[in-house]
């Protein structure tokens, strides 16, 4: 934990985008929650590293960061980060080597220090969504029987997600092609690819399979985002 909090700490340092100016005083209003927080990237191809950001909109005195997984428990929660940071001052936080079979949500609150040196925390901010797919090591494809061109795909668990969506392509700098979804359970780890884009699977062509995990917020389905437009999970090709 103590080179987790360290490499935490090295990376909010490096990420403090743009200072305009200092407070000349401690303030000892509390200040507003931040609303604008926002995943940024997966700063690692395997899920287990990322990025989020947001852009202060008044003068405060630091700020602490806190995952939680999907059930409410906080899962970690940031030393404090003093700044000043004055308005309009823009800050990117990079969380390192994140278990990857897990959904979480970020959240972001900003302090100011009284006269007295006691710290007045806003409300905790928007709640960003963080949702690992599974990885490329984690996802197997085999062939149902010598009589059939069906594939079926195994994957890893993603706890706290609601099943998956899985899209192929022959191309993975070019299109992918939804192919099934999941029922909503992060169980449901396997499914049979029969077709690609209506018409049966063809032997001597390499298929990339994207198995991407999705998260229901408010009852609406959450944006995934992959390491890269191209990410691939698995890919397989038929002999005959």
């Amino acid at each position: 934990m103590k080179n987790k909090v360290k490499q935490l700490a090295a990376a909010f340092l490096i990420a403090v985008a743009i200072i305009v100016s200092v407070h000349p005083e401690p303030v000892s209003a509390a200040p507003s929650a931040p609303n604008n927080l926002y995943f940024v990237q997966w700063a690692k191809s395997d899920f287990t590293s990322f990025r989020v950001r947001f852009t202060t909109k008044q003068y405060v005195s630091g700020v602490q960061y806190r995952l939680t997984l999907t059930n409410g428990k906080t899962d970690f929660l940031s030393s404090h980060w003093d700044g000043p940071f004055s308005s309009g001052t823009t800050l990117t936080m990079t969380f390192y080597d994140f278990s990857n079979n897990r959904v979480r949500h970020g959240y972001v609150r900003t302090y100011r220090y009284t006269s007295s040196g006691r710290r007045v925390y806003s409300n905790w901010s928007n709640a960003v969504h963080i949702s690992p797919s599974p990885v490329k090591n984690k996802v197997k494809a085999s062939i149902v029987s010598s009589k059939s061109t069906n594939v079926r795909l195994k994957w890893n668990t993603i706890y706290g997600c609601h099943g998956y969506n899985i899209y192929v392509t022959t191309n993975p700098a070019g299109k992918w092609y939804w192919n099934q979804s999941t029922r909503e359970s992060s169980t449901a780890t396997s499914a049979i690819l029969k077709t690609y884009k209506g018409s049966k699977l063809k032997p001597y062509t390499t298929y990339y399979v994207r198995v991407a995990s999705r998260r229901k917020r408010h009852g609406v389905f959450c944006k995934i985002w992959f390491p890269s437009t191209s990410f691939w999970n698995c890919r397989f090709k038929l002999t005959k």
